[in-house]
């Protein structure tokens, strides 16, 4: 099922589209939005969600004028989900200042949503290395709540992990825990700060600071990574001790695989004949500290779990796609590895998921991860 001729252009709608299923889109909406932009024009993409989101949070301040809060909140979630999508074909230029300014706006925007729609939250400063890492907590009422903690993918933000996470966490009686770290979102954008390759010093740091707020939550840490988190997560368990249960989606041994099949000799002309392999890659260069293609592959070597994948001790979920088109492969060669309890699950091409993370099968998924969790 495809919605634009653009294939990059598709994935990125499926992903936005598929989080009306959680209040972080309207279906009317972003169909009016697709059939405006032109394929491969990166400008229009980001100009046209740019100004949907504007007219959202203009319709929600005189939604709060007329004390309409409930319809406030939610045109203010929806134009923060549309506000990170905006930005997101502008990332091969890292400085262009549209980025961070739409940034600024999806974070203002979705804070803005849990104060009209009173939604109980505990922002964090998390101590990192001399700065810190910015996060939310919901905590449930439910006694002896499990903490699902989610430490996000490659290009997520923290308010994009409150719809894929967070609300179906809370619907579950799970305490919920997301932030950003090193590469991603604000601390990449506005800290500078690029991914690296051992984030297991990046969980214990959230989880010391968790154990300093809310002790009792962290007797029981689930651990979930979405996207290039089915790399960070499985890092972090294979070191850190305290994760209790894992959930990859999808499962990644080697995140560099993929890029290392452009060989160096194609390379150039599959840059100069498809612009969206040329983004692909140059827009990963600001997210690991680097500046060309090759320094990029020498820096992200030590990206690899084939040495510590047998570590992971806890039982683990390791989701699958037929569809999968950025890791294709490296799920199953990840769960073939693991020693512990574990857990396989294929999504197939019929179930129509959308592909790379399943954003149009977002509640399947959901049902899957929490299903798994009770049996534990």
């Amino acid at each position: 099922m495809n919605f634009h001729k653009n294939r990059s252009f598709d994935a990125q709608f499926k992903r936005t589209l598929g989080y009306s299923v959680q209040g972080g889109a309207e279906l009317s909406e972003c169909l009016e939005v697709i059939t405006k932009i032109k394929s491969g024009d990166y400008s229009g993409w980001h100009d046209t969600w740019r100004s949907l989101a504007d007219r959202l949070f203009q319709e929600a301040e005189k939604a709060i004028q007329q004390e309409s809060l409930v319809s406030a909140g939610d045109k203010l979630l929806r134009s923060s989900n549309y506000y990170r999508t905006a930005y997101f074909f502008l990332e091969e230029t890292p400085e262009d200042p549209r980025i961070c300014a739409c940034l600024e706006l999806s974070k203002k925007t979705f804070a803005l949503a849990l104060k009209q729609l009173k939604i109980k939250h505990l922002p964090l400063k998390i101590p990192f290395e001399g700065g810190f890492l910015p996060g939310l907590l919901f905590l449930s009422d439910h006694p002896n709540a499990k903490l699902v903690l989610d430490t996000g993918g490659g290009d997520s933000t923290l308010e994009e992990l409150y719809f894929s996470s967070t609300l179906p966490a809370q619907k579950r009686g799970y305490h919920s825990l997301i932030f950003e770290g090193p590469g991603q979102g604000s601390v990449l954008r506005m800290q500078k700060i690029p991914f690296r390759y051992d984030w297991d010093l990046v969980i214990k740091a959230v989880i010391d600071h968790a154990e300093k707020i809310a002790p009792e939550i962290t007797q029981n840490v689930i651990l979930r990574g979405d996207s290039f988190g089915g790399y960070l997560a499985a890092r972090a368990a294979a070191f850190e001790k305290r994760i209790k249960a894992c959930i990859l989606n999808p499962g990644i041994l080697n995140p560099m695989n993929p890029l290392k099949q452009l060989d160096s000799k194609f390379r150039p002309i599959l840059f100069c004949l498809n612009r969206d392999i040329k983004f692909k890659i140059n827009s990963r260069y600001a997210r690991f500290g680097t500046k060309s293609f090759p320094e990029m592959l020498e820096r992200c070597k030590q990206f690899n779990l084939t040495e510590v994948v047998k570590q992971i001790s806890c039982p683990t979920l390791v989701i699958d796609n037929e569809e999968e088109s950025i890791t294709k492969g490296e799920a199953h060669k990840l769960y073939r590895e693991l020693q512990g309890p574990k857990k396989y699950h294929l999504f197939t091409k019929d179930q129509c998921t959308g592909g790379h993370c399943q954003p149009l099968a977002q509640m399947n998924t959901q049902e899957l991860i929490f299903d798994w969790l009770d049996t534990l």
